[in-house]
């Protein structure tokens, strides 16, 4: 089976659908014109890449697309997981949205994860929290 059909059946897997839909549907602080702009800023994220895959005509280019997609949402989701954890500390609370958001990208990344080589998420994984780390050894060096 060719790259873009696995993305397409991974990332449009209709359990994915029923998880961001009971995700949305469980934010009972929330009006519905906040669930469905949230609901459609995660499945156009989806739509956007999968429209770049229906485009790519090699394996390998999508291959790399894919990554570097994946790259660009797990840094997204580190935000604002940082952020959630940085408010939950300085103000004892967080922004519901901000807690969907990172839900929903959450499962996004595990559909596009699921088709990434686990070498190649790994290594994504340790480069991302690499400017940590450094400052970290830096410090503890120090």
């Amino acid at each position: 089976m060719k790259l873009v059909d696995v993305l397409r059946l991974r990332l449009t897997d209709p359990v994915l659908e029923v998880i961001w839909d009971e995700m949305l549907a469980g934010w009972s602080t929330a009006t519905d014109a906040e669930r469905a702009t949230l609901g459609a800023w995660v499945r156009r994220k989806r739509d956007d890449f999968l429209a770049f895959a229906a485009e790519c005509v090699d394996d390998d280019e999508l291959e790399q697309y894919a990554a570097l997609q994946y790259i660009e949402l797990r840094a997204h989701w580190q935000s604002i997981n940082n952020r959630l954890n940085y408010a939950m500390v300085t103000a004892g609370s967080t922004d519901p949205r901000l807690v969907y958001r990172s839900a929903m990208m959450s499962q996004l990344l595990g559909a596009v994860e699921g088709v990434l080589d686990p070498a190649s998420v790994s290594r994504i994984m340790s480069f991302l929290s690499e400017p940590i780390s450094a400052r970290r050894r830096d410090e503890a060096a120090a």
